[in-house]
């Protein structure tokens, strides 16, 4: 895999479909960029208004059931209106951090170490799986609840999708950030590990070259001062 974004195009694919404004694929050239963006931003908008004419048209069956409306679907609507400017802010916060992901794995690619995007791959894979497999475990309770109850397998489908939707949006913010923070913390660790694998060839380079150091207190002052810089220009990474 070329970068971090195409290990990631699982996740993104489904955030999209779920009405982020994260868009999986990027184009180079900015009209074709500004025609797909404006086109996203409309299905972004359509997508929500549908989910909010589905919440309208169970208005009937929750009052004639003598279900609490406005507890359960005021909710929804406010979120659902509130998460287009919200995924907007999103996206770009999101691409961001994959930019600056990516100029790091650079990094340590021209040092060597491998960036591991099929491990990053197939961890991406299995969230996606497990979060559709617990979101159809969820709706698919409920819906056995409201069936048993309201005998109406349509609305049973229905309800639990509008009512859980909230949760499971944020359930994969969840998901989305536990992912990035692992991935992170694992680049730090291999950072650490290139770091202290540069102390330990020093260390061997000063026993090897210990005769001229100790002859020369100029030449060892110079090593060591670039020993100790390059260290801490790693850290500060």
């Amino acid at each position: 895999m070329k970068n971090i974004q195409a290990a990631l195009l699982p996740l993104t694919i489904t955030m999209f479909l779920c009405g982020f404004a994260v868009f999986p694929f990027h184009y180079s050239q900015s009209c074709l960029k500004f025609y797909i963006n404006n086109c996203y931003v409309f299905y972004i908008l359509i997508s929500w208004l549908v989910f909010v004419c589905i919440v309208l048209k169970t208005r009937t069956f929750l009052l004639n059931h003598q279900l609490d409306f406005p507890t359960i679907i005021f909710p929804a609507i406010f979120f659902a209106m509130l998460s287009l400017p919200i995924s907007i802010y999103f996206n770009k916060k999101f691409n961001n951090c994959l930019v600056k992901l990516h100029v790091l794995n650079n990094t340590l690619e021209k040092l060597g170490i491998s960036n591991n995007y099929a491990k990053l791959r197939i961890q991406t894979t299995g969230l996606v799986i497990g979060w559709i497999v617990l979101r159809l475990v969820t709706d698919s309770t409920d819906g056995l609840w409201y069936l048993k109850h309201f005998h109406t397998f349509t609305k049973a489908i229905i309800l639990p999708f509008i009512i859980n939707h909230a949760g499971h949006i944020n359930m994969l913010y969840d998901f989305v950030y536990m992912l990035l923070l692992s991935y992170v913390k694992s680049q730090f660790e291999r950072i650490n590990k290139y770091i202290q694998e540069l102390k330990e060839q020093s260390k061997e380079e000063k026993v090897k070259y210990a005769w001229t150091i100790s002859t020369s207190p100029s030449i060892h002052q110079d090593i060591t001062n670039k020993e100790t810089r390059e260290e801490k220009i790693w850290i500060l990474m």
